[in-house]
């Protein structure tokens, strides 16, 4: 029996990224929406509080060394 995710999807895992390396954050990005997942990104802190507090995330990748909020 297949577990269901936050998402409602058995197979896709909703994922935010949070870093303030452009690059990294749209390579990342990429990478995970090809394999299937669910992703949203932010280059700040404060947005990345704003979405964990209007949505429930499966796992959450974060530069912890950010301007602003870290």
């Amino acid at each position: 029996m297949k577990k269901k995710m936050s998402t409602g999807s058995p197979l896709m895992a909703k994922i935010l990224i949070v870093d303030d390396d452009v690059a990294m954050l749209k390579s990342l990005h990429m990478l995970l929406k090809t394999k299937g997942y669910l992703v949203e990104s932010a280059e700040e802190g404060g947005r990345a509080v704003e979405l964990l507090a209007a949505h429930a995330y499966d796992l959450l990748l974060l530069d912890l060394q950010m301007p602003g909020v870290n």
